[in-house]
């Protein structure tokens, strides 16, 4: 065993599973079925046979390495049924010709298209012949092998430990788990389990570890790793001792689904992914590391998977093996996406507060039947969480009364509390319906009530804006950024007059928001300089305001790249035009910020520099975000510079291809300026010197257009989408200016 730290102890986690015996829930199945495996065991193909034989005990079990062992196989049993968990490498011996005659031959196929079996299922849960994942439903408690207990074990008090594994391949993106915890965290422990599988050379199990060694760490932040071959049991044990486990693939186009996911969801314990194609089953931004930070991944994380037992049989073995009795009494009916998601929520609460054992297995039950919607509540995970909390009062309500006599004022204030809640219900409900255009909608008959809410800046009540949406019937606002972020069903734009019950001052009103809807808490970034790269990061914070409604705390830092004039003098510099952004919560300068969700440089280490644009590197680095979409610096205009033309230049980055001539030309001399900052400029008829960074912001979002190439003005020009032609001077770094898909550029040169 390979070990890189010493170990100390760590407190177990416990953990419940849902699950129900499936020999109380299934009768004897006469059909003949066997079920094959390949016998390469440290393969993630082979683990998943393993995993799913484990749900169909109906089914003989067998592991065959050739075409005689599986010809043994299927003479000494005679089945009249055989399920493959094929891939084309570990069952590269059967074909067409080989294949049983005598049996149906359902192939459950891993990135294997072929054509030699009768039935087809897939991997991918998502797929209409999809096979719900094989969880595992017995979460061990201790580890025999002492070098690995003591490697899981290994913490520190009040630090967060991430852990993953897998097989030694380079794609597996064991790097890139390093490279996001440490620029999120100045403190954790990070620990992998990378062991050289049947398909892994040693030469690329080394390369990959040694690609973990070489990122580089804050000294609070300490890397573990392991290259035994961990079995089931301390592997799970393993993930379910983690404060996060997180798996971040390359992107495998054309691959199948992962099994490590199917590890880390039979734990509770939270995971975050990459947006790779062998994560599409169970794929959401809420648990994204490219798009949502880390601790928020770990304060929201719901686990809503469920071991589907009757779903796995029914889909594997065919409808008629899936009850206890012949005669099927379920009843399907259609029902609104709203009325599943609230359906799924009650069952939640009553999985907490049911203590009998049978009650919760039929609870279970009822969980099991209804698991597709899990992907109703991962897209809209915080109007569930509000729905729970909803539903959570109506229960304690309801179980208060019935211990009440009826009458008294107690009595009528529970009732009317009751009734009011579940009108907010209702509209969470409705929330579901509307926002996945359900083709059911729940209908109520009392009359609508609605609210005007007005603000200063209504950007500072995003919080107590979405309490009113359930609170109301229909909210109104003149803001359209709040409804363009918030994206709330019950939230309406309005330009004009508009009918309401009453208008709210939220300036001067003030609500007690529970704690399911503070979904906007502040969003904790990093930038170092220069104060040109430092202004073009602050879009991703405007861009991740607008999909998130979370307002950003920004330190600057030179940990990256320093700033010309120091980071204390350019703080002073920027602090007031950089505070009044409506996306920034804060500006503060630290070496050492106490936390850090999103490093805003970590663009400098992008493989794309000099070979992409900032539209494409940003978009790679920091989860798909449009860079430039919004205006990002927003500021007074000076009416004395609406007809002017502002010309910026630096020798060192003179842009060789603007005809400075011609612009004079068309525009006037009289109104071309240059801009004198530290005597950059070049050669121009008239010069000016702002007196400030609020100045000069503002000067270059009233001029008429402006001319620069690669320097912190042009930025600032990006920024407020003034109209603009960018120049360039022949080095690398023109390429980061090349076809940015921002508003108001007038000509590239």
């Amino acid at each position: 065993m390979k070990l890189f730290m010493k170990f100390a102890y760590l407190k177990r986690k416990k953990t419940i599973f849902a699950g129900i015996n499936i020999n109380n829930i299934f009768f004897c199945i006469k059909m003949k079925i066997l079920f094959l495996n390949s016998s390469k065991q440290t393969c993630g193909v082979y683990q998943y046979g393993l995993r799913l034989s484990a749900y169909l005990p109906m089914c003989l079990y067998k592991e065959v390495s050739d075409e005689n062992e599986y010809k043994r196989a299927v003479d000494d049993f005679m089945p009249e049924k055989i399920i493959y968990n094929y891939h084309a490498s570990t069952m590269s011996w059967l074909n067409a010709a080989n294949i049983c005659k005598n049996a149906v031959n359902v192939g459950i196929t891993h990135e294997s298209p072929t054509t030699i079996f009768d039935q087809y299922l897939d991997i991918d849960p998502s797929k209409p012949n999809g096979v719900p994942r094989p969880l595992f439903k017995r979460i061990p408690d201790t580890v025999e092998n002492e070098e690995h207990a003591f490697f899981i074990n290994y913490k520190k008090e009040g630090v967060p430990v991430f852990g993953s594994f897998g097989f030694g391949f380079e794609n597996k993106g064991f790097d890139k788990v390093i490279r996001h915890v440490n620029e999120q965290f100045d403190e954790a422990i990070i620990k992998f389990v990378i062991p050289c599988g049947h398909y892994t050379s040693a030469q690329e199990l080394e390369k990959t570890v040694a690609k973990c060694f070489q990122v580089e760490r804050k000294p609070g932040v300490e890397l573990l790793v392991s290259n035994d071959f961990f079995t089931n049991d301390e592997i799970l044990v393993f993930l379910a001792s983690n404060t996060m486990n997180i798996f971040l693939y390359d992107k495998m186009e054309g691959r199948g689904i992962s099994s490590v996911t199917d590890y880390a969801m039979s734990v509770n314990t939270p995971i975050g992914i990459s947006d790779s194609v062998m994560f599409r089953h169970m794929y959401h931004d809420s648990i994204c590391v490219y798009k949502t930070p880390i601790a928020e991944i770990i304060k929201n994380y719901i686990n809503t998977e469920v071991v589907a037992e009757g779903v796995i049989v029914s889909r594997v073995l065919g409808s008629s093996h899936s009850m206890n009795n012949t005669s099927n009494t379920n009843i399907c009916i259609p029902v609104s996406v709203g009325e599943l998601v609230d359906k799924y929520s009650i069952l939640e609460i009553k999985m907490r507060n049911i203590c009998s054992p049978a009650k919760l297995a039929e609870v279970q039950r009822e969980i099991d039947s209804i698991n597709l919607c899990k992907k109703y509540i991962r897209a809209h995970l915080n109007f569930y969480k509000q729905l729970v909390y909803i539903n959570q009062q109506i229960w304690d309500f309801t179980n208060e009364i019935k211990q009440m006599d009826t009458g008294g004022e107690r009595y009528a204030a529970i009732a009317s509390d009751i009734f009011s809640f579940n009108q907010k219900r209702f509209r969470l409900k409705k929330y579901f319906n509307d926002l996945n255009d359900s083709s059911l909608k729940e209908q109520k008959s009392y009359a609508e009530t609605s609210c005007r809410v007005v603000a200063r800046n209504m950007v500072d009540h995003l919080e107590t804006v979405g309490f009113l949406c359930i609170e109301y019937d229909a909210v109104y606002t003149d803001d359209e950024r709040v409804k363009q972020v918030m994206k709330n069903p019950n939230l309406y734009f309005i330009t004009s007059f508009c009918e309401v019950d009453t208008t709210i001052d939220l300036d001067t009103n003030v609500f007690e928001i529970p704690e399911p809807f503070r979904v906007y808490q502040p969003i904790y970034y990093k930038a170092s300089g220069l104060l040109g790269d430092f202004i073009q990061q602050l879009s991703v914070v405007c861009e991740n305001f607008y999909r998130t409604g979370r307002k950003g705390i920004v330190y600057m830092t030179e940990d990256k790249s320093k700033f010309r004039r120091g980071v204390e003098s350019t703080f002073r510099d920027i602090e007031s035009i950089v505070k009044s952004q409506y996306y920034i919560e804060d500006l503060r300068y630290n070496e050492s910020p106490p936390r850090c969700d999103i490093h805003l440089s970590r663009w400098r280490n992008s493989p794309k520099m000099y070979t992409a644009n900032w539209c494409e590197i940003f978009a790679q680095e920091f989860g798909g975000i449009e860079f430039g979409k919004h205006k990002w610096i927003e500021c007074a205009t000076l009416p004395e510079w609406k007809s002017k033309v502002v010309v910026h230049t630096t020798q060192y980055r003179f842009p060789r291809n603007v005809d400075f001539d011609a612009i004079i030309l068309e525009h006037g001399a009289e109104n071309v300026v240059y801009l004198d900052l530290d005597h950059e400029s070049g050669e121009g008829t008239k010069r000016y010197k702002p007196a400030s960074f609020d100045e000069l912001c503002q000067i270059i979002n009233s001029c008429k257009l402006f001319v620069g190439s690669l320097s912190m003005p042009l930025t600032i020009a990006h920024a407020t989408h003034a109209p603009r032609i960018i120049g360039f001077s022949g080095q690398a770094d023109d390429r980061m200016n090349v076809g940015l898909c921002i508003p108001n550029i007038v000509a590239e040169m």
